[in-house]
């Protein structure tokens, strides 16, 4: 399954986006989407989340195979975080940056 078909979708366009269960391995299409506020890709077989959504307030990457966190520096309305069931075995530090969280 790939994310292709969203390409022909403008910016802003795409405020929430539910892509769970899609046997996803990458979620780099996205990062064109600079207001997307509410991201669930749960269940699939993401291994890293490269890009930064700068208006994101919830994220559920739940079930994945994340190895380490995906980078919050650039995400200071994140509210609600899922990371749980993947393989992170980076330092906590990162989140941090993530003030707003729930």
């Amino acid at each position: 399954v790939s994310l292709e078909g969203l390409d022909y979708l403008k910016d802003g366009a795409l405020k929430s986006l539910l892509i769970s269960k899609n046997n996803l391995t990458s979620v780099d299409r996205l990062s064109r989407f600079s207001r997307l506020m509410v991201l669930d890709a749960s269940y699939n077989a993401i291994r890293d989340v490269p890009m930064v959504f700068l208006k994101l307030a919830q994220l559920d990457l739940s079930h994945n195979e994340l190895t380490r966190f995906p980078n919050f520096n650039g995400m200071p309305d994140l509210r609600i975080l899922d990371l749980s069931y993947n393989q992170i075995s980076d330092s906590w530090s990162s989140i941090a940056n993530c003030r707003k969280l729930v």
